[in-house]
């Protein structure tokens, strides 16, 4: 799921859903609890995508520039969650509502920034 051994300790360490985003949003890492979730093997069908690709939000492709950027982003708590954690360097939970054929969640964003390349 990840070169990095200290991101792979942590995918493996995490018992809830996890999924490692990049600065464009993008899912770079996830474990095996999500991908479990998704019903997905390969963690690699994941890879580049962005949360509401990954689960399947009836907004995730919808313009102007698909999840994260529609109408309905403004209101839903993983685009809340991840935007402010980013914003204000900060753990954030909100709940999410994603329109989608999923439970309702509990989302968490918490930022890390490193100076240079994201961990891989």
């Amino acid at each position: 799921m990840s070169k990095n051994p200290v991101m792979s300790g942590l995918l493996h360490s995490i018992s809830g859903l996890l999924a490692i985003l990049d600065e464009n949003r993008q899912i770079v890492a996830v474990n095996d609890s999500f991908l479990k979730m998704l019903g997905i093997d390969d963690p690699a069908q994941t890879l580049g995508l962005r949360p509401g690709e990954a689960l399947n939000c009836v907004h995730a492709h919808r313009p102007p520039a698909g999840c994260g950027t529609t109408r309905a982003c403004s209101t839903c708590g993983a685009a809340i969650a991840i935007v402010s954690s980013l914003e204000q360097n900060q753990p954030t939970e909100k709940m999410c509502a994603l329109a989608a054929t999923r439970n309702h969640q509990q989302v968490g964003s918490h930022p890390h920034k490193r100076q240079g390349k994201i961990l891989d």
